[in-house]
C-alpha cells in the first residue's frame, strides 16, 4: 500500500496482522514572518544599509515559495499550510498600500502592533508569541516556521513546543549575527536565507534610493572598522527605540564619557545576540564612546 505524501504513519508494514497498529497524524504548518526583521535586515543584506519602508516593496509569491521551501526542506514533503501570519507595526487607522496588499492577499493573516514616534514596533512579539500558542494549544498546527530574530520570542517559542508543535526557525544571513543566539538554541531547527533569496522577496527601487545608496558604495573601500561599529551601534540603538530610549533612560548629570547602565546593558546586550559573542574590552570601549557621542547629541 501507498500512504499519501500528507500522511505520516508510526508503522509501514502491511496492513494485516492482530498486532497491526496505525497512527496518522495531518501535518499542518503555519508562516510566521516578523515584517520588521525581514525588512531592516533583508535591506541591510542587499544594499549593505539598512533601508528605509518606504524605498522597499515585497514580493509576496517570492515570500510563500521561500517559505514552502524550508517547509519542504524539514519535512521532505509539502504537507497542509493553514497561513501566512504577517507581523508589522502600525498607526491605528492609517495603513500603508503595502498593509492593504498584504491584508488582502490570499492566505495571508495581517497582524499589527503600534508604531512609535521613533518608528519602533510595539507589541509585535506579543502578537507572535499569542498566536504561536493559542495555535499550538488549539492543535491547530504541528509546525511552524518562524522568520525572525528577537530574542523575547524564546519564551513564546518554548510554550508552544511544550504543548508538541516544531519550531523551525529562519533567518536573515548571516543568521548568527542577525538573530538571539538564545532564540536560534530553543528553535527545533535553523535555516538560513541568503542573499539571492531576499533579493527576489524584496525590491528595492534604486530610483528611489538616489545618489544616498551610490555614495554608501562609492566610499565602502574607505570605510575602517569603527565605521562599521558605529553602524551596528546605529542598529541596535534603532532597535532599542531610537532617540526616544535615549531620551528615556538618559539623566542630565551623566558624568562626560560615560553612559547610564540602563542603556550599557541592553546595547551591549543586543550586540552579543547579533555577532554571537562578547565584545573585546578596546571594542566595548569604542562602542560606550559611540553611544555617548550619539546620546549627547540627541538628549
Amino acid at each position: 500500500m501507498e500512504y499519501p505524501l500528507w500522511l505520516r504513519s508510526t508503522y509501514r508494514g502491511p496492513l494485516r496482522g492482530p498486532l497491526f497498529y496505525l497512527e496518522l497524524d495531518l501535518l499542518t504548518t503555519a508562516f510566521f514572518v516578523d515584517s520588521g526583521y525581514l525588512y531592516a535586515q533583508g535591506s541591510s543584506l542587499i544594499t549593505e544599509r539598512r533601508q528605509k519602508r518606504h524605498f522597499i516593496s515585497v514580493n509576496l509569491d517570492a515570500v510563500i515559495n521561500s517559505l514552502f521551501a524550508i517547509e519542504r526542506s524539514h519535512l521532505g514533503f509539502r504537507g497542509n499550510v493553514l497561513r501566512v501570519y504577517w507581523y508589522d507595526g502600525a498607526i491605528p487607522g492609517q495603513w500603508s498600500d503595502e498593509h492593504r496588499k498584504i491584508a488582502e492577499a490570499d492566505f495571508f493573516k495581517l497582524r499589527t502592533g503600534l508604531l512609535n514616534n521613533a518608528g519602533k514596533q510595539i507589541g509585535v512579539d506579543s502578537l507572535i508569541i499569542t498566536d504561536l500558542v493559542e495555535l499550538a494549544r488549539n492543535r491547530a498546527i504541528t509546525d511552524a516556521v518562524l522568520l525572525a530574530g528577537d530574542e523575547d520570542l524564546r519564551i513564546g517559542v518554548s510554550i508552544a513546543q511544550s504543548l508538541g508543535i516544531r519550531i523551525h526557525l529562519v533567518g536573515i544571513e548571516p543568521s548568527r549575527a542577525t538573530q538571539s543566539e538564545w532564540l536560534r538554541m530553543e528553535a527545533d531547527t535553523c535555516s538560513e536565507w541568503n542573499r539571492d533569496t531576499v533579493s527576489a522577496i524584496l525590491e528595492i527601487d534604486p530610483a528611489k534610493l538616489g545618489t544616498h545608496a551610490l555614495n554608501n558604495r562609492a566610499t565602502e573601500d574607505e570605510r575602517t572598522p569603527e565605521d562599521d561599529l558605529k553602524q551596528l551601534v546605529d542598529d541596535v540603538i534603532e532597535d532599542l527605540g531610537g532617540v526616544s530610549f535615549l531620551h528615556s533612560k538618559w539623566p542630565p548629570e551623566t558624568s562626560s564619557g560615560s553612559i547610564p547602565i540602563d542603556i550599557d546593558r541592553p546595547v551591549f546586550g543586543k550586540l552579543k545576540a547579533r555577532l554571537g559573542r562578547e565584545l573585546d574590552p578596546t571594542q566595548k570601549r569604542a562602542v560606550r564612546r559611540i553611544v555617548s557621542q550619539i546620546g549627547r547629541a540627541h538628549v
